[in-house]
Protein backbone atom coordinates (compact mmCIF):
# COMPACT_ATOMS: atom_id res chain seq x y z
CA UNK A 1 0.00 0.00 0.00
CA UNK A 2 1.35 3.43 -0.92
CA UNK A 3 2.17 5.99 1.73
CA UNK A 4 2.04 9.75 1.32
CA UNK A 5 5.49 11.26 0.89
CA UNK A 6 6.84 14.79 0.56
CA UNK A 7 5.89 16.51 -2.72
CA UNK A 8 2.84 14.27 -3.30
CA UNK A 9 -0.46 15.74 -4.41
CA UNK A 10 -3.25 14.27 -2.27
CA UNK A 11 -7.03 14.35 -2.09
CA UNK A 12 -8.38 14.72 1.46
CA UNK A 13 -11.50 15.39 3.47
CA UNK A 14 -10.85 17.64 6.44
CA UNK A 15 -12.47 19.54 9.27
CA UNK A 16 -10.50 22.22 11.09
CA UNK A 17 -11.63 23.38 14.54
CA UNK A 18 -10.54 25.96 17.06
CA UNK A 19 -9.87 24.58 20.53
CA UNK A 20 -13.38 25.69 21.57
CA UNK A 21 -14.76 23.27 18.95
CA UNK A 22 -15.96 25.89 16.47
CA UNK A 23 -15.34 24.89 12.86
CA UNK A 24 -12.92 27.07 10.89
CA UNK A 25 -13.04 25.06 7.67
CA UNK A 26 -14.41 21.82 6.31
CA UNK A 27 -14.68 19.91 3.06
CA UNK A 28 -18.00 18.34 4.08
CA UNK A 29 -20.03 20.80 1.98
CA UNK A 30 -17.59 21.40 -0.86
CA UNK A 31 -16.14 17.92 -1.33
CA UNK A 32 -12.63 16.61 -0.90
CA UNK A 33 -9.78 19.02 -1.65
CA UNK A 34 -6.47 18.53 -3.44
CA UNK A 35 -3.37 19.55 -1.54
CA UNK A 36 0.10 19.82 -3.04
CA UNK A 37 2.69 18.95 -0.43
CA UNK A 38 6.20 20.37 -0.41
CA UNK A 39 5.53 23.75 -1.99
CA UNK A 40 4.63 25.77 1.12
CA UNK A 41 0.90 25.99 0.39
CA UNK A 42 -0.08 23.57 3.19
CA UNK A 43 0.50 24.50 6.85
CA UNK A 44 3.70 22.72 7.99
CA UNK A 45 2.05 20.79 10.82
CA UNK A 46 -0.72 19.53 8.55
CA UNK A 47 1.82 18.47 5.93
CA UNK A 48 3.77 16.49 8.55
CA UNK A 49 0.55 14.79 9.66
CA UNK A 50 -0.25 13.74 6.07
CA UNK A 51 3.19 12.31 5.29
CA UNK A 52 3.13 8.58 5.98
CA UNK A 53 -0.67 8.21 5.81
CA UNK A 54 -2.33 5.44 3.79
CA UNK A 55 -5.37 5.83 1.53
CA UNK A 56 -8.50 5.50 3.67
CA UNK A 57 -6.66 6.37 6.89
CA UNK A 58 -8.19 8.96 9.22
CA UNK A 59 -6.24 11.05 11.69
CA UNK A 60 -6.82 13.88 14.15
CA UNK A 61 -3.93 16.23 14.81
CA UNK A 62 -3.49 19.32 16.97
CA UNK A 63 -1.52 22.08 15.29
CA UNK A 64 -0.06 24.79 17.47
CA UNK A 65 -0.35 28.27 15.96
CA UNK A 66 3.26 28.35 14.75
CA UNK A 67 2.77 25.09 12.80
CA UNK A 68 -0.72 25.95 11.57
CA UNK A 69 -1.20 29.45 10.17
CA UNK A 70 1.67 31.16 11.94
CA UNK A 71 1.91 33.55 14.83
CA UNK A 72 0.37 37.01 14.52
CA UNK A 73 2.90 39.51 13.20
CA UNK A 74 2.59 43.14 14.26
CA UNK A 75 4.43 44.29 11.14
CA UNK A 76 1.52 42.99 9.03
CA UNK A 77 -0.85 45.51 10.63
CA UNK A 78 -0.95 48.72 8.62
CA UNK A 79 -2.31 52.05 9.82
CA UNK A 80 -3.18 54.34 6.92
CA UNK A 81 -4.33 57.93 6.80
CA UNK A 82 -8.07 57.89 6.02
CA UNK A 83 -7.64 61.03 3.89
CA UNK A 84 -5.88 58.86 1.29
CA UNK A 85 -9.20 57.14 0.56
CA UNK A 86 -12.03 58.92 -1.28
CA UNK A 87 -15.03 59.17 1.07
CA UNK A 88 -17.33 57.45 -1.44
CA UNK A 89 -15.02 54.39 -1.62
CA UNK A 90 -13.93 54.21 2.01
CA UNK A 91 -13.43 50.54 3.00
CA UNK A 92 -15.68 48.94 5.62
CA UNK A 93 -14.67 46.85 8.64
CA UNK A 94 -14.46 43.18 7.64
CA UNK A 95 -13.82 43.93 3.96
CA UNK A 96 -10.86 42.13 2.37
CA UNK A 97 -8.68 44.21 0.05
CA UNK A 98 -5.85 43.29 -2.30
CA UNK A 99 -2.63 45.24 -1.95
CA UNK A 100 0.72 45.04 -3.63
CA UNK A 101 3.77 44.84 -1.36
CA UNK A 102 7.19 46.37 -2.05
CA UNK A 103 8.27 43.22 -3.93
CA UNK A 104 5.24 43.37 -6.23
CA UNK A 105 3.47 40.40 -4.63
CA UNK A 106 -0.29 40.67 -4.07
CA UNK A 107 -1.45 40.46 -0.45
CA UNK A 108 -4.92 40.08 1.02
CA UNK A 109 -5.56 42.37 3.97
CA UNK A 110 -8.65 42.70 6.12
CA UNK A 111 -10.02 46.05 7.24
CA UNK A 112 -10.17 45.85 11.04
CA UNK A 113 -10.88 49.45 12.01
CA UNK A 114 -12.13 52.61 10.31
CA UNK A 115 -12.14 55.99 12.03
CA UNK A 116 -12.37 59.52 10.73
CA UNK A 117 -8.56 59.75 10.67
CA UNK A 118 -7.29 56.21 10.21
CA UNK A 119 -7.93 52.91 8.45
CA UNK A 120 -6.33 49.81 9.97
CA UNK A 121 -5.53 46.83 7.73
CA UNK A 122 -4.41 43.39 8.94
CA UNK A 123 -2.33 41.21 6.61
CA UNK A 124 -2.16 38.25 9.00
CA UNK A 125 -3.96 35.03 8.06
CA UNK A 126 -7.39 35.09 9.75
CA UNK A 127 -6.35 32.05 11.85
CA UNK A 128 -2.86 33.32 12.72
CA UNK A 129 -2.10 32.93 16.40
CA UNK A 130 -4.67 30.17 16.92
CA UNK A 131 -4.13 26.51 17.75
CA UNK A 132 -6.27 24.35 15.45
CA UNK A 133 -7.25 20.68 15.42
CA UNK A 134 -7.58 19.02 12.02
CA UNK A 135 -9.48 15.80 11.38
CA UNK A 136 -8.21 14.47 8.06
CA UNK A 137 -9.06 11.50 5.86
CA UNK A 138 -6.79 10.57 2.97
CA UNK A 139 -8.99 9.79 -0.03
CA UNK A 140 -6.35 9.36 -2.71
CA UNK A 141 -2.75 10.04 -3.63
CA UNK A 142 -3.34 11.97 -6.86
CA UNK A 143 0.26 12.30 -7.96
CA UNK A 144 3.02 10.45 -6.17
CA UNK A 145 5.79 11.88 -8.30
CA UNK A 146 7.99 14.60 -6.86
CA UNK A 147 8.22 17.77 -8.97
CA UNK A 148 11.11 17.82 -11.43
Amino acid sequence: MNLVSHHDKVLVHYTGRRLDGSIVGSSSQTGAVELQLGNGSVPPGLERALVGMRVGEKKSTLLRAKEAFGLRQKDLILRLDARNFPKETCPKVGQVLKMQNHDGAMLHVQVTEVTENEIVLDGNHPLAGLDVTFEIELIRIVDGNPPS
